[in-house]
């Protein structure tokens, strides 16, 4: 979660024998890929992972994404973002607050 910068590990000590990344903007999902260089076509990306000490260096690799991901918020904050009604003007704050109004004033 780049927002966050919280770690979810699940299947941990289950007898997996490979692992898949992913990574959370706040608002949507993405599959940590790592390609083998910069030239690398999309399609060799590699996305799924040997566990063990290959997984272990992809995990340090994404530690080290997200944190310099969150550093430039490159992340939406979908509980403290503020935006402005377009039918009214009124200022909201988040998700939450958002979908309240829209319901109590049928402004979408």
């Amino acid at each position: 979660d780049i927002c966050t910068k919280r770690r979810d590990l699940h299947g941990e000590g289950q007898g997996y024998e490979k692992r898949c990344m992913l990574i959370y903007d706040g608002i949507h999902y993405d599959a940590l890929a790592l390609a083998a260089d910069a030239s690398a076509a999309e399609a060799e990306d590699v996305t799924m992972f040997q566990t063990g000490a290959v997984a272990e260096l992809v995990d340090v690799k994404a530690r080290s994404f997200v944190e310099e991901q969150h550093k430039q918020r490159q992340f939406t904050d979908t509980g403290n973002f503020t935006l402005r009604c377009v039918s009214c003007q009124q200022g909201l704050k988040g998700e939450k607050e958002a979908k309240a109004h829209a319901e109590a004033t049928g402004h979408t």
